[in-house]
């Protein structure tokens, strides 16, 4: 197969990708009931792959400059597969931690390498910047959709299916990124070791300091609280479908599946719409609300129909203030600073809530709501302050 350096053929591996990594998110709760873990382990297993995810992110981006994107793309893919093999062969809880933990220090490497080559192809054609861009987020949302809606599928009778299928696709995007994707990046030259700081997740806050004002720190802990609740629901919703509802896998992957398709539509109509026409800062405030009203109805909602209809349009509000809050993180000279900042503590965020999650519904399945629900308020009245801290600075 001849090698190329093209956005097809880059968002064609990378959908196929997107669709690999999210076969088992329908189909793990069923696996942890069947092995008899405690209500806790679907929070700390996130939680451990999301740490070791924010661990790690600092690592691959280095060594996506000194080996190559393409080289990273493959072999982080290969190595979240050995650790799904981890974790399908576990049958305790730490083991299953420690694969979790595994995939989740490889997880960080495919996401980084290809959206760095997606940017490389930016910088060539700089006139159709955004259009790379939104073209990468529409590949992920649809891949993940249909991620979802195959495992779910695949796993109606036996989760381990699910497992096997994501396994081996694990391994042949790997072969098939080496085969057809042509690296464009030229590979640092220097062979200096790696330093502490270059690899240091904690040197994203070390490096805001510089910058650090009131108004940027009102908006990072922002940030951070609708990580945690964003990822507090998706965890608590998928187990509890399957826990409290009894709802087969394919209904998981169905509903994450037209969540999928609807957060596509939002994207390119309400959030275009919002991006041209409205302040960022203060149009995130209702969205946020509107995302904290709907967790706190969720638990009172007995009528099935009723109960998926409302999550679902709390998807749809998950999905609409991302885009608004990244759009606020890059200004002036610092803005790679303050990314960094903003994906740590966003990442720490989604950590904190995750455990909350797994740990909160062991007291009650709809404790988890009621605190990401809670959180989701608490991130709106700080935003609304954030409103006044930047408008005073002419914002």
């Amino acid at each position: 197969m001849l090698k190329k350096a093209t956005l097809p053929r880059l968002l064609a591996l990378y959908f196929f990708i997107c669709i690999t990594v999210n076969l088992v998110h329908p189909v793990t709760p069923s696996l942890f009931q069947e092995l008899g873990f405690p209500d806790y382990m679907f929070g700390a297993a996130y939680a451990a792959m999301a740490l070791l995810n924010f661990a790690f992110c600092p690592l691959w981006g280095v060594l996506c400059d000194r080996v190559g994107y393409v080289k990273c793309f493959s072999v982080s893919i290969a190595g979240y597969g050995i650790g799904q093999i981890i974790f399908l062969f576990s049958g305790t809880v730490p083991m299953t931690l420690f694969a979790r933990a595994v995939t989740g220090s490889f997880s960080g490497g495919f996401a980084i390498a290809s959206m760095s080559y997606t940017a490389q192809l930016a910088n060539t054609d700089t006139s159709r910047r955004g259009k790379y861009v939104a073209y990468y987020t529409a590949i992920q949302s649809v891949g993940t959709a249909m991620g979802f809606f195959l495992g779910g599928m695949v796993g109606v009778n036996d989760p381990r299916d699910t497992f096997w299928l994501q396994i081996a696709m694990s391994f042949a995007m790997a072969v098939l990124i080496l085969v057809s994707l042509k690296e464009i990046a030229p590979v640092r030259a220097e062979k200096s070791r790696l330093t502490l700081r270059e690899v240091n997740p904690v040197s994203a806050f070390v490096d805001v300091r510089r910058v650090l004002t009131p108004a940027l720190a009102v908006f990072l802990l922002a940030a951070a609280l609708t990580g945690f609740g964003g990822v507090c629901f998706d965890n608590s919703f998928n187990y509890y479908i399957r826990d409290q509802l009894h709802f087969p896998t394919s209904y998981n992957g169905i509903i994450k599946a037209v969540v999928g398709l609807l957060g596509l539509l939002v994207n390119f109509t309400l959030n275009m719409l919002i991006a041209s026409r409205a302040n960022g800062r203060r149009a995130i405030i209702p969205v946020l609300v509107g995302a904290g009203a709907t967790l706190i109805a969720v638990p009172f909602i007995t009528n099935i129909p009723l109960f998926i209809a409302v999550s679902i349009l709390f998807f749809i509000f998950n999905v609409m203030y991302l885009p608004i809050q990244q759009s606020l993180v890059a200004h002036g000279d610092a803005s790679g600073v303050l990314y960094g900042a903003y994906n740590a503590t966003r990442s720490l965020g989604m950590v904190v809530g995750s455990l909350f999650a797994g740990f909160a519904y062991g007291t009650s399945p709809q404790l988890p709501f009621f605190g990401a629900g809670a959180v989701f308020f608490l991130a709106a009245v700080l935003f609304a302050v954030n409103v006044r801290q930047y408008k005073k600075l002419g914002e």
